[in-house]
């Protein structure tokens, strides 16, 4: 299972990030998915994630 994660609207952050906003990984399977997605965001925070997901 294939994750993608990019910065919300990355451009108005202070830090001007506009490369390499982006992480990318793969799963075996999606058992732990939804707990490694809300481990992302809750150490982000206050950056907001949006997440692809797919097979």
């Amino acid at each position: 299972m294939a994750v993608i994660g990019d910065i919300r609207e990355s451009r108005k952050l202070g830090s001007r990030i506009t490369l390499r906003d982006e992480f990318q990984g793969f799963l075996l399977h999606g058992k732990n998915l939804v707990n490694i997605v809300q481990e992302i965001k809750m150490r982000l925070y206050p950056v907001e994630i949006r997440f692809g997901i797919g097979k």
